[in-house]
């Protein structure tokens, strides 16, 4: 199981957890693990409550330590482990890759943590709708019971985009429309709605939003949301490299040619 450490710095903790049940999530919205660690730091917890974050790529992310009592749910911490999908699974599908990773995760927790006896979403302990009524709730308790089933994974023609799927959650939680004033589709396809609530959209020196973070991302530099203060200059020689790298006007502003050959 390839599990990715991205080194997240945690508040000081006391050791004491044995994971005896194991609790499904989804973030209910798209944006990086740092961004919810970050999230979590502002709510004045330790750090990421979740022990790992799967991404819809299928990339799994190492969270809060499972030694240590994670913050899942208000209530039920004590001896858990709490895995949460990034998607919002009231108003979107899956993507196989996501949860063939979720389920093979599953297996390593339960190889792992004998100590686990039972998997269950966060619906089943309280009053909400996580991990939403699309999540495949039911497949993730049938692999605890019965074992990891292999499946074989068709490629589409045109593969949904995880990328594609953080920048339509992005343009959505700035306000921003397609041609005729309505939100997007969070569907991870690069189609013409999309492209049209792209041409609205510039990222200069001084702006502070998701789609900054967003930029960040994609050129793999610190994620902070700021193309204001430091390291605002890492942002901008970034976004002014990669514009010569890729034959675009540098000018240090991103705007739809150079978001969409960040895409690509």
């Amino acid at each position: 199981m390839n599990i990715i450490d991205l080194g997240l710095k945690f508040k000081e903790m006391t050791p004491g957890n044995t994971p005896r049940q194991l609790y499904l999530h989804h973030s209910a919205g798209i944006n990086t693990v740092q961004a919810y660690h970050q999230q979590h730091l502002n709510l004045g917890w330790a750090g990421l409550g979740y022990n790992f974050i799967v991404d819809l790529d299928g990339k799994v992310y190492k969270g809060r330590d499972p030694k240590y009592v994670p913050a899942g749910i208000f209530g039920h911490n004590q001896d858990s482990l709490h895995i949460c999908a990034v998607g919002n699974f009231d108003n979107m599908v899956m993507p196989d890759i996501q949860r063939e990773a979720i389920k093979e995760l599953i297996h390593y927790c339960k190889s792992l943590y004998p100590t686990i006896k039972a998997v269950l979403g966060h619906k089943d302990e309280m009053a909400t709708a996580c991990p939403g009524k699309n999540y495949p709730l039911q497949t993730m308790k049938d692999t605890f019971t019965n074992g990891l089933i292999q499946v074989t994974l068709l490629a589409t023609a045109a593969p949904i985009q995880n990328k594609v799927f953080k920048l339509q959650h992005a343009l959505n939680a700035m306000g921003i429309t397609d041609y005729y004033g309505r939100r997007l589709v969070e569907d991870g396809w690069m189609g013409p709605n999309t492209k049209a609530a792209l041409e609205k959209v510039a990222v200069r020196r001084g702006d502070n939003n998701i789609l900054v973070g967003w930029i960040q991302e994609q050129l793999n530099i610190k994620i902070d949301n700021d193309y204001g203060d430091a390291p605002w200059r890492q942002t901008y020689d970034a976004i002014l490299n990669y514009q010569k790298s890729k034959g675009l006007i540098v000018d240090g502003v991103a705007g739809i040619n150079t978001i969409l050959k960040l895409v690509a």
